[in-house]
Formats: C-alpha cells, structure tokens, sequence
C-alpha cells in the first residue's frame, strides 16, 4: 500500500477526532465518535502492518506472472 494511502487515511483520522470531539459538543458516545473510533484502528492497523507487507506487494509483471 502506497505511502499516500496511509497518510489519507491517518489524516482522516485526526480530522474526525477533531470534528467529533472539539466541534462536537454532543455529551458521551455519538454514532460520530464510534465511526471515529473505527478509523482510527484501520489506520493504526494499517500504518503498522504496512512495513511487514510490502516485501509481498508486487505488481503481476515484476514477479513474472505477466509478460
């Protein structure tokens, strides 16, 4: 997964806690907060697995399966 990836998606992740905790005042847990929530754990899951999986991520011409 490319570097713009992670950062789109770590950067929606800033952007939704700040909109659903500073703009936000709604008390307690909104649908806002856990759909923030679940941002978050894709984007700390992705920016942590993303190092471990790259060496497997080729395209099918630079592995040779294409011509």
């Amino acid at each position: 997964m490319g570097r713009c990836t992670r950062v789109v998606l770590a950067s929606d992740a800033v952007a939704n806690g700040y909109a659903n905790y500073v703009l936000d005042t709604a008390p307690g847990i909104t649908l806002g907060r856990i759909g923030q929530a679940v941002i978050t754990v894709l984007a700390v899951a992705l920016v942590t697995a993303a190092p471990r999986v790259a060496p497997w991520l080729h395209w099918p011409r630079d592995i040779g399966l294409l011509p």
